[in-house]
């Protein structure tokens, strides 16, 4: 085989690996797109988490979500897609402090996670990894988090899907919110 032959057929592979990437890239932005229409399709607020959580679930491929938010010293679920996590209670550390000031974590394994070792047993037998995020609701920190029952379920492409999605994620709730607001008025004003 000649250097040319060679050239060219690194060449030709290089576009390959180019083209699949933009394909992947193209799939991802049309999940949270989607997402995105689910959410702003909404009619409630209970309506508008579970298509969160389905968007999520899709675009970053975990098995379980939650929303924390924050009440006194204490971070407490808001909305989970497993019953088992509304029963939980998290006291921010070293981990849970990171994301609070606005970093995403990804934790290849919780156990070893002083936040996640006061969780009951319920709850670490079903998850392995989670990957945090922060949030705002109602000008309040809370957190976004996703779980997975295997180890290092959420990789950087995870974290760099989510960095993307986090502030249209913010936004629909916001929109989620004032909807229900404005419903509520004006069932109050008939």
């Amino acid at each position: 085989m000649s250097h040319s032959d060679e050239l060219l057929r690194e060449t030709l592979l290089d576009l390959e690996r180019l083209r699949q990437h933009e394909a992947e890239q193209r799939r991802e932005t049309e999940w949270i797109l989607n997402g995105l229409r689910a959410l702003d399709q909404a009619n409630s607020i209970d309506q508008m988490f579970a298509e969160v959580f389905a968007a999520l679930a899709q675009v970053m491929g975990n098995e379980q979500a939650l929303i924390l938010q924050r009440r006194d010293d204490m971070l407490v679920p808001l909305r989970t897609t497993d019953p088992a996590l509304l029963r939980t209670e998290w006291s921010p550390q070293t981990m849970l402090n990171r994301v609070l000031a606005g970093e995403i974590v990804a934790s290849f394994d919780v156990a070893t996670i002083p936040e996640w070792q006061t969780q009951p047993a319920a709850v670490r037998e079903r998850v392995v990894s989670a990957l945090h995020a922060p949030l705002l609701l109602d000008d309040h920190p809370a957190l976004l988090v996703c779980t997975h029952s295997a180890r290092g379920a959420f990789s950087r492409r995870q974290v760099g899907l989510l960095r993307r999605f986090l502030p249209l994620l913010q936004q629909a709730l916001v929109n989620a919110r004032a909807r229900e607001q404005a419903l509520r008025e004006r069932d109050l004003r008939h």
